[in-house]
Parts: structure tokens; C-alpha cells; sequence
């Protein structure tokens, strides 16, 4: 079986130059906001939960744009829209390393501790 990438896209150590990094990331990882949010742009208001009623189209749109975002955190954010264009869901990964290329309300989101 083939490793597995973390989060932060380091592979499992396999020698000491390799721990000492795996240790640093998740020393930084243990400081960073992990916590999912769920914005609510209209009403400008954090959600605890969302529903989405999606065709396997959208569905199958939707987790390739997650994993590419996973794979690729540098790209930030995806819009995955609806199969007739009327509605639009805007999927982001935040990191340490990229969390610049956001926008003030969106860090302001991503760095809240609630």
C-alpha cells in the first residue's frame, strides 16, 4: 500500500530529516485554526450545518474540486455551479501559506477561534 499525504502534503517519515519536518508541521498545524466554516454570505453569518440536494453531476463537480483544492491549496478556492447555472457553491482551502490570497472578510472568518 502506498503512503498517504497529511494535510500538509508531507508523505508518513521515513528518515530523521523527514521527522524533524513531519514534527514541525504538526507542531504548526496544532497552532493553526483546523475548524470547517460554513459562511453564510448574504446574512454574513457563520452556519454549524449545511444540506445540499446535489445531482451526481454536481456531486462528482463538487469532490473533484475538493480534492484538487486538497492537492493543490495554492489554488485556494473552486465555484462549483449548479447543473442549470442558478446557484453556485464557492469551496476553499485555507492554510498558513495561503491564507494572503484571500480577502480581509474571508481571513477574518478563517482566523476566528469561535
Amino acid at each position: 500500500m502506498a503512503p498517504t499525504k497529511d494535510w500538509w502534503g508531507s508523505s508518513p517519515a521515513l528518515g530523521h530529516s523527514e521527522l524533524q519536518t513531519t514534527k514541525a508541521a504538526t507542531a504548526h498545524a496544532k497552532r493553526w485554526n483546523k475548524r470547517m466554516r460554513i459562511y453564510d454570505p448574504e446574512s454574513k453569518r457563520c452556519l454549524n450545518s449545511v444540506t445540499l440536494f446535489l445531482t451526481p453531476d454536481e456531486a462528482s463537480d463538487l469532490g473533484f474540486s475538493a480534492n484538487d483544492l486538497a492537492d493543490n491549496p495554492k489554488k485556494h478556492h473552486h465555484h462549483v455551479s449548479s447543473s442549470d447555472c442558478k446557484t453556485e457553491i464557492t469551496v476553499a482551502v485555507h492554510t498558513p501559506d495561503n491564507l494572503a490570497q484571500f480577502d480581509e472578510e474571508s481571513k477574518r472568518i478563517i482566523s476566528e477561534k469561535k
